[in-house]
């Protein structure tokens, strides 16, 4: 795991049209999510991951190994105590909305069949999620650079809360609601772009995003055995 915060890779490398690319590649995951019905869920799961890898793709110049690193016996660690941090802020939000009235909607996918294809589309689609995270992160993280000519901690801090803000705001079409993946969403993913922030690994929020979304999972099947 890197122990600085502030040599991220990318973002102090991007030109304008970088920009724009990756700016495109999460709009178009906006626009794909938006159209709901529109779109067939497996093909809307593709597309989630596509665009903002093709994005990464083209501002890495096709060096993925500035964002792909081994794993490690240690990162299992780390990768377990982002999931309790995780469930920790995540279900605290929950719990808080819960007390205030707040009508919680359980995520559709709970419902969805388990087939072959979707487990697929599942791992591809967390994939996708991440690569969208890292998007917006870099992206913002590149805007700041190049007003302020250097970064440091409080612009990453900023770059983390506004990813964490997009990604829960995406997910109110599936919610129908903004504030429920706003503030249970969003917080829990700060956890997953911390871990980016420190491993310079994609791999270790994808891990760990995969280990949160599959206890839920786990868990509606086996309570339908």
């Amino acid at each position: 795991m890197s122990e600085s915060f502030t040599d991220i890779p990318i973002y102090n490398t991007m030109d304008n049209r970088d920009i724009a690319v990756l700016a495109l590649s999460f709009i178009l995951v906006f626009a794909v999510v938006s159209m709901r019905s529109l779109i067939p869920s497996n093909l809307k799961s593709v597309f989630i991951f596509l665009f903002p890898f093709c994005g990464i793709l083209y501002v890495c110049r096709g060096k993925l190994n500035l964002i792909v690193k081994r794993l490690h016996k240690i990162d299992l660690v780390y990768i377990f105590v982002y999931v309790v941090f995780y469930y920790m802020l995540s279900m605290g939000a929950g719990a808080v909305l819960y007390y205030l009235g707040f009508p919680l909607k359980p995520n559709a996918v709970l419902n969805m069949d388990k087939d072959a294809v979707f487990w697929i589309l599942f791992f591809v689609q967390i994939l996708g999620e991440e690569l969208f995270k890292l998007s917006i992160f870099i992206t913002a993280l590149s805007l700041l650079y190049k007003y302020a000519s250097k970064i440091d901690n409080c612009m990453i801090a900023i770059s983390m809360i506004l990813t964490s803000v997009l990604f829960g705001a995406i997910h109110m079409f599936a919610y129908s609601s903004l504030l429920q993946p706003l503030l249970i969403l969003g917080l829990g993913n700060l956890v997953l772009i911390f871990a980016y922030v420190q491993s310079k690994n994609i791999l270790i929020p994808y891990v760990s995003h995969l280990v949160v979304d599959l206890i839920p999972l786990m868990a509606t099947m086996y309570l339908l055995i």
